[in-house]
Protein backbone atom coordinates (compact mmCIF):
# COMPACT_ATOMS: atom_id res chain seq x y z
CA UNK A 1 0.00 0.00 0.00
CA UNK A 2 2.92 2.51 1.06
CA UNK A 3 4.24 1.44 -2.52
CA UNK A 4 1.21 2.21 -4.22
CA UNK A 5 0.47 5.62 -2.34
CA UNK A 6 4.25 6.60 -3.34
CA UNK A 7 3.86 6.19 -6.83
CA UNK A 8 0.85 7.88 -7.03
CA UNK A 9 2.91 10.83 -5.15
CA UNK A 10 5.25 11.01 -7.96
CA UNK A 11 2.70 10.44 -10.48
CA UNK A 12 0.92 13.39 -9.26
CA UNK A 13 4.07 15.16 -9.14
CA UNK A 14 5.06 14.76 -12.67
CA UNK A 15 1.91 15.78 -13.82
CA UNK A 16 0.63 18.74 -11.85
CA UNK A 17 3.80 20.78 -11.22
CA UNK A 18 3.38 24.54 -12.26
CA UNK A 19 4.53 25.72 -16.13
CA UNK A 20 4.77 29.33 -16.90
CA UNK A 21 3.27 30.02 -20.13
CA UNK A 22 4.41 32.46 -23.03
CA UNK A 23 0.98 33.71 -23.01
CA UNK A 24 0.19 36.84 -21.63
CA UNK A 25 -3.56 37.18 -20.19
CA UNK A 26 -3.92 39.45 -17.86
CA UNK A 27 -0.32 40.51 -16.23
CA UNK A 28 1.84 43.17 -17.85
CA UNK A 29 5.52 44.54 -17.07
CA UNK A 30 6.91 40.74 -18.69
CA UNK A 31 5.25 39.03 -15.55
CA UNK A 32 3.56 35.44 -16.85
CA UNK A 33 0.79 33.62 -16.07
CA UNK A 34 0.27 29.69 -15.06
CA UNK A 35 -1.35 27.69 -18.09
CA UNK A 36 -5.22 27.04 -17.48
CA UNK A 37 -4.33 23.45 -17.06
CA UNK A 38 -2.68 24.18 -13.67
CA UNK A 39 -5.22 25.14 -10.86
CA UNK A 40 -5.35 25.20 -6.99
CA UNK A 41 -8.43 23.83 -5.71
CA UNK A 42 -9.49 23.63 -2.21
CA UNK A 43 -12.38 24.35 0.60
CA UNK A 44 -12.45 27.34 2.31
CA UNK A 45 -13.48 27.28 5.94
CA UNK A 46 -13.79 31.18 5.83
CA UNK A 47 -16.32 32.66 8.21
CA UNK A 48 -15.85 30.07 10.43
CA UNK A 49 -13.52 31.02 13.69
CA UNK A 50 -12.90 34.94 12.07
CA UNK A 51 -15.93 36.48 11.71
CA UNK A 52 -16.09 38.29 7.97
CA UNK A 53 -19.73 40.39 7.70
CA UNK A 54 -19.18 39.50 4.13
CA UNK A 55 -19.42 35.67 4.51
CA UNK A 56 -21.52 35.64 7.69
CA UNK A 57 -24.13 38.54 7.10
CA UNK A 58 -26.53 36.94 9.43
CA UNK A 59 -24.62 37.92 12.44
CA UNK A 60 -24.11 41.53 11.85
CA UNK A 61 -28.15 41.96 10.15
CA UNK A 62 -28.81 42.95 14.32
CA UNK A 63 -26.83 45.95 13.66
CA UNK A 64 -28.51 47.53 10.77
CA UNK A 65 -30.45 50.58 12.32
CA UNK A 66 -27.67 51.82 14.86
CA UNK A 67 -27.79 55.18 13.57
CA UNK A 68 -30.82 55.26 14.21
CA UNK A 69 -31.60 53.59 17.55
CA UNK A 70 -28.40 55.65 18.62
CA UNK A 71 -29.02 58.97 17.41
CA UNK A 72 -26.15 61.18 15.91
CA UNK A 73 -23.51 60.75 18.09
CA UNK A 74 -21.41 58.51 16.00
CA UNK A 75 -18.95 57.99 19.03
CA UNK A 76 -22.32 55.99 21.09
CA UNK A 77 -22.99 54.56 17.03
CA UNK A 78 -19.62 52.79 16.62
CA UNK A 79 -19.48 51.31 20.19
CA UNK A 80 -23.14 49.47 19.39
CA UNK A 81 -22.35 48.47 16.02
CA UNK A 82 -20.64 45.14 14.58
CA UNK A 83 -18.16 45.72 11.64
CA UNK A 84 -15.29 42.96 12.15
CA UNK A 85 -14.91 40.15 15.04
CA UNK A 86 -13.49 43.01 17.34
CA UNK A 87 -16.37 45.24 17.60
CA UNK A 88 -19.11 42.52 17.48
CA UNK A 89 -18.06 41.28 21.01
CA UNK A 90 -17.66 45.08 21.95
CA UNK A 91 -20.94 45.79 20.78
CA UNK A 92 -22.90 43.12 22.34
CA UNK A 93 -21.05 42.39 25.18
CA UNK A 94 -18.59 39.44 26.36
CA UNK A 95 -22.12 37.38 27.28
CA UNK A 96 -23.77 37.52 24.33
CA UNK A 97 -21.12 37.84 21.94
CA UNK A 98 -19.83 34.47 23.25
CA UNK A 99 -23.12 33.16 23.08
CA UNK A 100 -23.57 34.30 20.01
CA UNK A 101 -20.45 33.17 18.69
CA UNK A 102 -20.36 29.69 20.15
CA UNK A 103 -23.56 28.83 18.31
CA UNK A 104 -22.50 30.20 14.87
CA UNK A 105 -18.97 27.85 15.66
CA UNK A 106 -21.12 25.10 16.43
CA UNK A 107 -23.56 25.47 13.53
CA UNK A 108 -20.92 27.21 10.75
CA UNK A 109 -18.54 23.90 10.34
CA UNK A 110 -19.60 20.46 11.74
CA UNK A 111 -17.81 17.21 12.18
CA UNK A 112 -20.22 15.79 8.95
CA UNK A 113 -18.88 18.92 6.85
CA UNK A 114 -15.20 18.39 7.75
CA UNK A 115 -15.72 14.65 6.63
CA UNK A 116 -17.28 15.18 3.60
CA UNK A 117 -14.33 17.63 3.07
Amino acid sequence: ELQYLAKLKREHAATHRRQLDTTDYTCGDGAQSAKDAWKVTGTSLGGWLVLEPWLTPSLFYQFLGADVRYGPDIEKIKTKTGMDQKSFCTALGPAEANRQLRHHWSQWVTEEHVAAI
